[in-house]
């Protein structure tokens, strides 16, 4: 009895979240370049791809809708991001994301893994 507790617990917990980093791949550094600053706009470089996904935070997102953008670092190496709705939005049919969650689930894709990875945050899937 106890163990199906803990089972079904612990499955609610893996569904809402998880992390996945690729095993091999271009070696990204754990986002070394993305962590520093563009000149041009005085903020790491990250923050230019989830302008590119989110916006201002005021792009909505439906169901199964995904929106991606890429950038390149040198010559060999390029950083791909994807974000997805997974789920049903709000009633009214909306459902967006904000510049500081877009760069804390994207930083933890780019920044924790050497090669990159993808994540799942409950309603959200980003590679």
């Amino acid at each position: 009895m106890h163990l199906s507790v803990i089972l079904v617990t612990l499955a609610c917990y893996v569904s809402a979240s998880y992390a996945l980093c690729y095993p091999s791949g271009r070696l990204g550094n754990y986002g070394k370049w993305l962590k520093e600053k563009e000149p041009t706009i005085d903020k790491e470089r990250l923050s230019i791809a989830c302008s590119a996904l989110v916006g201002r935070g005021d792009v909505s997102f439906a169901k199964g809708e995904s929106r991606r953008t890429c950038m390149q670092e040198d010559l060999r190496t390029k950083w791909d991001f994807k974000i997805e709705r997974l789920s049903e939005p709000k009633s009214d049919g909306t459902a967006t994301m904000t510049m500081d969650v877009c760069l804390e689930y994207l930083r933890k894709e780019a920044y924790g893994c050497k090669y990159g990875g993808r994540i799942k945050y409950w309603d959200w899937g980003i590679e």
